[in-house]
């Protein structure tokens, strides 16, 4: 004989994470980290450009006033995409183009997170690792870069 328990199935409602002006400087960022790895050579770089595209648009809303929440100068052609934080996710216009990039926010952690910095082994035998940056800050006093003196 067999038996199911059933029980009712409760659907709860997941807490909306709000977009802010990081998510906006956190793609700009990653869109860095993947023009650097093409120089690279790194095999994983259109990971991430394949992932962005989805969020291609043609036609967005009007450029929000004010100045970007972040740029990335290496894109669009070499006109830079300008991000701005909104209500639903962050949006990339490029100016003079037609359309842009629509970015919802529940897609930015996964798209930022494709970039981040990992074992490297495409450049012949040189193969060093670097651990998972961390935004806003250096991890310890140790990782800021030195300063020289000139004079």
């Amino acid at each position: 004989m067999s038996t199911i328990a059933e029980r009712p199935i409760t659907i709860t409602e997941v807490p909306r994470r709000l977009v802010t002006e990081k998510d906006a400087c956190a793609l700009a960022l990653s869109y860095l980290r993947w023009a650097s790895a093409c120089w690279r050579g790194d095999t994983l770089a259109p990971v991430f450009a394949t992932r962005l595209e989805a969020y291609w648009r043609p036609a967005l809303p009007p450029v929000p006033a004010g100045q970007a929440d972040a740029i990335s100068p290496h894109g669009g052609g070499g006109r830079g995409i300008h991000w701005y934080h909104t209500d639903e996710g962050v949006l990339g216009y490029i100016p003079g183009a037609a359309g842009g990039y629509q970015v919802p926010v529940a897609a930015i952690p996964q798209l930022v997170g494709c970039t981040y910095t990992r074992s490297c082994t495409t450049q012949g035998s040189l193969a060093f690792k670097i651990g998972k940056p961390r935004i806003g800050g250096w991890r310890t006093p140790s990782d800021r870069p030195v300063r020289l003196a000139v004079g």
